[in-house]
């Protein structure tokens, strides 16, 4: 949409069911299945919009080697790559990556809280509820550094600190969760969703997570 003039407008999206939200940057997003998304000019602009099958990408930089050590295992005999899952009960994914690997917001939101949790690493956690329209987190654990502070917004792909490990168990990692709800004894109850579920998973309505190109896709 090019040189729209200034005022408010409601914008019906009409894609194809594939694509369950609408992204305008990578500040935001929209479920497409509400049927309005509310845009307020200041002054005229060009817009660009982008439907997509899911919000969250890689919370690691593109071309960030990477070697997954555990998936998300809660009920599953098979991980999102039809292999056999290791790790029981995992309620994320990890991520194979050296200590001091930068890692980055998979999604739009403001930082919920920052817990400490001394040898197992820092464990920021990033609430998407205000786009997301339900109580959607992610959780980034046992990093060695954390360059946010709680309350601060946060866009897709803004680094958030650096990867670290959890001294209890041998090699270093990023564990990245999705939640309905918030993870922690303090944060009340949870709920670990599986982000790569529409990607293995044959049931239409298994909700879509994650973007298929996997990177920090959308500019400022």
């Amino acid at each position: 949409m090019d040189d729209i003039p200034t005022g408010d407008y409601v914008l019906y999206p009409d894609g194809h069911p594939e694509y369950r939200y609408i992204c305008q940057s990578n500040k935001e997003f929209a479920p497409a299945a509400f049927g309005a998304y509310s845009i307020s000019l200041n002054e005229p602009q060009k817009m660009n919009f982008e439907f997509s099958n899911g919000f969250l990408t890689l919370p690691l930089l593109k071309g960030t080697p990477i070697k997954v050590n555990a998936y998300f295992d809660e009920g599953n005999n098979t991980n999102w790559m039809n292999q056999p899952n290791g790790d029981s009960g995992h309620q994320g994914t990890d991520f194979g990556v050296p200590i001091g690997t930068p890692v980055v917001a998979a999604a739009p939101g403001k930082v919920k809280f920052i817990q400490d949790m001394g040898p197992v690493g820092l464990f920021p956690v990033i609430s998407h509820e205000e786009f997301a329209r339900e109580t959607l987190s992610t959780l980034y654990a046992h990093m060695s550094k954390v360059e946010v502070s709680e309350g601060q917004q946060v866009y897709r792909g803004q680094r958030i600190g650096l990867s670290g490990e959890d001294k209890t168990h041998p090699g270093p990692h990023l564990h990245f969760e999705l939640d309905r709800g918030y993870w922690g004894g303090q944060q009340g109850s949870y709920t670990p969703l599986d982000p790569y579920a529409s990607r293995w998973k044959s049931d239409p309505d298994s909700i879509g997570f994650w973007t298929k190109k996997d990177a920090p896709q959308f500019s400022v």
